[in-house]
């Protein structure tokens, strides 16, 4: 089994991650995954200017954590948790491409629905994250393709319970796992297990739309405590 995480952030594009690419990259070889998503905050905040400069800058993180990958043997996929400007609930965005991004960096004040729309014409897949932790607010299933069930972020709340017993009374086309990871203290807590590797971003989309996976839930894992000596 193919262990991959769907939802890692790095420094400095997300302001609130703590670890380089190659930090991320390797803390996750060292628990035994073979791949990551890179899920960065993509904000109107950062887009500011909505330029060709801010959105290689913002892809760096994928080129260094790429370059990461294959010093230790991990396969990294381009994602995104996009955060719409009137709102403070975030969405992960999986199956992102160059032209996806560009797209994105002018959809800050699309619909949940047009949003959505955009994400699928470019064969990506749209997730609401963490749905309870902020304002308790669950967009329509109807506009999503999946919802975080399982966000194992070390230092917050989100509540999972109630993902859980949303999911008990109403349908969604998948439920994903995700360490939200932005420091030590939170890898390998959270993602898939796969019998197949998916060896690029449409096939892990394929296997997110087919539900060909189970969920790691490993609330007492500590990274800090097992290699750090912390």
């Amino acid at each position: 089994m193919y262990k991959i995480e769907l939802h890692a952030h790095t420094k400095p594009i997300s302001g609130c991650g703590q670890l380089t690419p190659e930090e991320l990259v390797k803390a996750y070889k060292d628990v035994g995954y073979s791949g990551i998503v890179i899920a960065n905050h993509f904000t109107n905040d950062f887009f500011i200017e909505e330029s060709e400069e801010e959105l290689q800058r913002y892809m760096t993180a994928y080129k260094e954590a790429e370059e990461a990958g294959e010093k230790y043997g991990v396969k990294i996929f381009w994602g995104a948790e996009f955060r719409f400007s009137p709102q403070i609930q975030d969405f992960l965005v999986y199956g992102v491409t160059e032209s996806l991004l560009r797209k994105m960096m002018h959809a800050f004040d699309y619909t949940f629905e047009e949003f959505r729309a955009l994400v699928k014409s470019e064969g990506g897949l749209f997730v609401q994250a963490h749905p309870f932790r902020h304002l308790d607010l669950i967009i329509p299933l109807t506009d999503l393709d999946g919802i975080e069930l399982y966000n194992m972020h070390a230092k917050h709340n989100s509540k999972n319970d109630l993902t859980e017993l949303l999911l008990t009374k109403y349908k969604v086309g998948f439920a994903t796992s995700g360490s939200d990871c932005h420091e030590y203290d939170s890898v390998g807590r959270g993602g898939i297990l796969c019998e197949k590797m998916p060896e690029n971003n449409a096939e892990l989309c394929d296997i997110l739309r087919n539900r060909e996976y189970e969920l790691i839930r490993n609330y007492d894992f500590n990274y800090e405590k097992e290699f750090l000596g912390k």
